[in-house]
Protein backbone atom coordinates (compact mmCIF):
# COMPACT_ATOMS: atom_id res chain seq x y z
CA UNK A 1 0.00 0.00 0.00
CA UNK A 2 1.37 3.41 -1.01
CA UNK A 3 1.42 5.90 1.85
CA UNK A 4 2.53 9.06 0.00
CA UNK A 5 2.04 10.85 -3.28
CA UNK A 6 4.38 11.10 -6.19
CA UNK A 7 6.06 14.29 -7.32
CA UNK A 8 3.92 14.30 -10.44
CA UNK A 9 0.73 14.08 -8.41
CA UNK A 10 1.88 16.93 -6.18
CA UNK A 11 2.67 19.10 -9.19
CA UNK A 12 -0.71 18.36 -10.75
CA UNK A 13 -2.47 19.30 -7.49
CA UNK A 14 -0.49 22.53 -7.21
CA UNK A 15 -1.27 23.30 -10.85
CA UNK A 16 -5.00 22.87 -10.27
CA UNK A 17 -4.83 25.09 -7.19
CA UNK A 18 -2.96 27.72 -9.21
CA UNK A 19 -5.55 27.65 -11.99
CA UNK A 20 -8.42 28.00 -9.53
CA UNK A 21 -6.65 30.89 -7.80
CA UNK A 22 -6.02 32.62 -11.12
CA UNK A 23 -9.71 32.30 -11.99
CA UNK A 24 -11.14 33.40 -8.65
CA UNK A 25 -8.64 36.01 -7.44
CA UNK A 26 -9.63 38.73 -9.95
CA UNK A 27 -13.29 38.26 -8.97
CA UNK A 28 -12.44 38.52 -5.28
CA UNK A 29 -10.36 41.66 -5.87
CA UNK A 30 -13.09 43.29 -7.98
CA UNK A 31 -15.78 42.50 -5.42
CA UNK A 32 -13.62 44.04 -2.71
CA UNK A 33 -13.06 47.16 -4.83
CA UNK A 34 -16.78 47.42 -5.52
CA UNK A 35 -17.61 47.20 -1.83
CA UNK A 36 -14.97 49.79 -0.96
CA UNK A 37 -16.39 52.12 -3.63
CA UNK A 38 -19.93 51.71 -2.29
CA UNK A 39 -18.81 52.38 1.30
CA UNK A 40 -17.00 55.56 0.24
CA UNK A 41 -19.87 56.73 -1.96
CA UNK A 42 -22.43 56.08 0.74
CA UNK A 43 -20.38 58.02 3.29
CA UNK A 44 -20.13 61.14 1.10
CA UNK A 45 -23.76 60.77 0.04
CA UNK A 46 -24.89 60.74 3.67
CA UNK A 47 -22.68 63.66 4.73
CA UNK A 48 -23.58 65.92 1.82
CA UNK A 49 -27.31 65.15 1.84
CA UNK A 50 -27.56 65.78 5.58
CA UNK A 51 -25.65 69.05 5.16
CA UNK A 52 -27.96 70.29 2.40
CA UNK A 53 -31.11 69.40 4.30
CA UNK A 54 -29.85 71.07 7.47
CA UNK A 55 -28.91 74.19 5.49
CA UNK A 56 -32.40 74.32 3.97
CA UNK A 57 -33.91 74.16 7.45
CA UNK A 58 -31.74 77.10 8.48
CA UNK A 59 -31.76 79.29 5.36
CA UNK A 60 -34.70 78.23 3.20
CA UNK A 61 -35.01 76.41 -0.12
CA UNK A 62 -31.89 76.04 -2.25
CA UNK A 63 -33.41 77.86 -5.22
CA UNK A 64 -33.74 81.00 -3.07
CA UNK A 65 -29.97 81.19 -2.54
CA UNK A 66 -28.01 83.50 -4.85
CA UNK A 67 -26.19 80.98 -7.04
CA UNK A 68 -24.61 83.68 -9.20
CA UNK A 69 -21.69 83.38 -6.77
CA UNK A 70 -21.30 79.69 -6.00
CA UNK A 71 -18.33 80.27 -3.75
CA UNK A 72 -20.34 82.69 -1.62
CA UNK A 73 -23.21 80.21 -1.37
CA UNK A 74 -20.81 77.50 -0.28
CA UNK A 75 -18.99 79.68 2.26
CA UNK A 76 -22.23 81.05 3.74
CA UNK A 77 -24.66 78.14 3.79
CA UNK A 78 -22.69 74.90 3.60
CA UNK A 79 -19.11 75.19 4.81
CA UNK A 80 -20.03 75.99 8.45
CA UNK A 81 -21.97 72.71 8.52
CA UNK A 82 -19.14 70.59 7.12
CA UNK A 83 -16.62 69.66 9.81
CA UNK A 84 -13.10 68.44 9.04
CA UNK A 85 -12.96 69.11 5.30
CA UNK A 86 -10.34 70.77 3.12
CA UNK A 87 -11.82 73.34 0.75
CA UNK A 88 -10.80 74.31 -2.78
CA UNK A 89 -12.14 77.50 -4.31
CA UNK A 90 -12.77 76.05 -7.75
CA UNK A 91 -11.90 73.06 -9.86
CA UNK A 92 -9.49 73.12 -12.78
CA UNK A 93 -9.76 75.66 -15.55
CA UNK A 94 -8.14 73.24 -18.02
CA UNK A 95 -9.77 69.83 -17.92
CA UNK A 96 -12.29 68.99 -15.22
CA UNK A 97 -10.92 67.92 -11.87
CA UNK A 98 -11.76 67.85 -8.19
CA UNK A 99 -9.87 69.13 -5.17
CA UNK A 100 -6.89 70.54 -7.03
CA UNK A 101 -5.27 73.63 -5.56
CA UNK A 102 -4.66 76.78 -7.58
CA UNK A 103 -0.91 76.15 -7.61
CA UNK A 104 -1.41 72.62 -8.93
CA UNK A 105 -3.77 73.47 -11.80
CA UNK A 106 -1.08 73.89 -14.46
CA UNK A 107 0.64 70.67 -13.37
CA UNK A 108 -2.73 68.90 -13.48
CA UNK A 109 -3.48 70.20 -16.95
CA UNK A 110 -0.18 68.87 -18.27
CA UNK A 111 -0.70 65.38 -16.83
CA UNK A 112 -3.31 63.65 -18.96
CA UNK A 113 -2.96 60.46 -16.92
CA UNK A 114 -5.27 61.99 -14.33
CA UNK A 115 -7.81 63.26 -16.85
CA UNK A 116 -11.43 62.42 -16.07
CA UNK A 117 -12.95 60.11 -18.67
CA UNK A 118 -16.19 58.57 -19.85
CA UNK A 119 -16.44 54.76 -19.56
CA UNK A 120 -15.47 54.36 -23.21
CA UNK A 121 -12.19 56.18 -22.63
CA UNK A 122 -13.00 59.59 -24.05
CA UNK A 123 -11.71 62.53 -22.00
CA UNK A 124 -14.31 64.65 -20.26
CA UNK A 125 -14.29 68.38 -19.55
CA UNK A 126 -18.07 68.86 -19.44
CA UNK A 127 -20.65 68.62 -17.84
CA UNK A 128 -18.54 68.58 -14.66
CA UNK A 129 -19.09 72.05 -13.16
CA UNK A 130 -16.14 74.29 -13.99
CA UNK A 131 -16.62 77.11 -11.50
CA UNK A 132 -17.86 75.42 -8.34
CA UNK A 133 -16.01 74.91 -5.06
CA UNK A 134 -14.95 71.44 -4.05
CA UNK A 135 -14.23 69.78 -0.72
CA UNK A 136 -12.01 66.91 0.35
CA UNK A 137 -12.90 64.64 3.25
CA UNK A 138 -10.45 63.04 5.66
CA UNK A 139 -10.55 59.74 3.76
CA UNK A 140 -9.51 61.47 0.51
CA UNK A 141 -12.92 61.50 -1.17
CA UNK A 142 -13.81 64.72 -2.99
CA UNK A 143 -17.05 66.41 -3.95
CA UNK A 144 -17.93 69.35 -6.17
CA UNK A 145 -20.76 71.42 -4.70
CA UNK A 146 -23.31 72.77 -7.17
CA UNK A 147 -26.97 73.85 -7.18
CA UNK A 148 -28.67 70.77 -8.63
CA UNK A 149 -25.95 68.13 -8.58
CA UNK A 150 -23.14 66.87 -6.39
CA UNK A 151 -20.18 65.30 -8.19
CA UNK A 152 -18.26 62.78 -6.09
CA UNK A 153 -14.80 61.28 -6.66
CA UNK A 154 -14.67 58.54 -4.05
CA UNK A 155 -10.87 58.26 -3.95
CA UNK A 156 -9.71 61.76 -4.89
CA UNK A 157 -8.36 63.46 -7.98
CA UNK A 158 -4.90 61.91 -7.93
CA UNK A 159 -6.05 58.28 -7.72
CA UNK A 160 -7.14 56.51 -10.88
CA UNK A 161 -9.18 55.46 -12.75
CA UNK A 162 -11.11 58.80 -12.65
CA UNK A 163 -13.89 57.30 -14.77
CA UNK A 164 -17.57 58.29 -14.60
CA UNK A 165 -19.48 55.43 -13.00
CA UNK A 166 -16.30 53.72 -11.79
CA UNK A 167 -15.02 56.02 -9.07
CA UNK A 168 -16.80 59.25 -10.06
CA UNK A 169 -20.53 59.62 -9.45
CA UNK A 170 -23.31 62.22 -9.65
CA UNK A 171 -26.27 62.63 -7.32
CA UNK A 172 -29.18 65.02 -7.77
CA UNK A 173 -30.30 67.61 -5.21
CA UNK A 174 -33.80 69.08 -5.16
CA UNK A 175 -34.77 72.57 -4.00
CA UNK A 176 -35.47 71.34 -0.47
CA UNK A 177 -32.05 69.74 -0.11
CA UNK A 178 -33.23 66.19 -0.61
CA UNK A 179 -31.49 63.59 -2.73
CA UNK A 180 -33.32 62.69 -5.92
CA UNK A 181 -32.61 60.38 -8.87
CA UNK A 182 -30.25 61.86 -11.45
CA UNK A 183 -30.86 60.49 -14.93
CA UNK A 184 -30.24 63.44 -17.28
CA UNK A 185 -30.87 61.55 -20.50
CA UNK A 186 -34.00 59.79 -19.29
CA UNK A 187 -32.47 56.38 -19.90
CA UNK A 188 -30.22 53.84 -18.23
CA UNK A 189 -26.59 54.37 -19.26
CA UNK A 190 -25.28 51.91 -16.68
CA UNK A 191 -26.49 48.76 -18.37
CA UNK A 192 -24.74 45.84 -20.02
CA UNK A 193 -22.97 48.11 -22.51
CA UNK A 194 -21.73 50.57 -19.87
CA UNK A 195 -18.03 50.10 -20.67
CA UNK A 196 -18.59 50.68 -24.39
CA UNK A 197 -20.33 54.00 -23.99
CA UNK A 198 -18.64 57.34 -24.59
CA UNK A 199 -19.97 60.85 -24.06
CA UNK A 200 -22.86 61.07 -21.61
CA UNK A 201 -22.75 57.57 -20.19
CA UNK A 202 -22.39 56.74 -16.52
CA UNK A 203 -23.98 59.90 -15.18
CA UNK A 204 -26.86 57.94 -13.66
CA UNK A 205 -24.75 55.15 -12.13
CA UNK A 206 -25.12 56.49 -8.58
CA UNK A 207 -28.89 56.52 -9.08
CA UNK A 208 -28.77 52.90 -10.24
CA UNK A 209 -26.56 51.85 -7.31
CA UNK A 210 -29.02 53.40 -4.85
CA UNK A 211 -32.04 51.89 -6.62
CA UNK A 212 -30.37 48.46 -6.49
CA UNK A 213 -30.01 48.66 -2.71
CA UNK A 214 -26.46 50.03 -2.75
CA UNK A 215 -25.10 47.40 -5.07
CA UNK A 216 -23.07 47.70 -8.26
CA UNK A 217 -24.89 45.46 -10.73
CA UNK A 218 -23.56 46.86 -14.02
CA UNK A 219 -20.28 45.68 -15.66
CA UNK A 220 -18.08 47.86 -13.49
Amino acid sequence: MRLGVTLAESLITLGIIGILAALTLPVIVENHQKQETIVRLKKVYSTVSNTYMYAVNLYGAIDTWDWSDKQQVFDTYLLPLLPSVTTFNSNCAWGACFCVSTTDKIIWAANLEHEYRWPGGQGITSPIPSSSPSIQFLDGACAIIDKETIWIDVNGAYKLPNVIGKDVFVIGINEMGGIEPYRPYGRDTCGADYKKQKSGSGLDCATKIIEQGWQITYPW
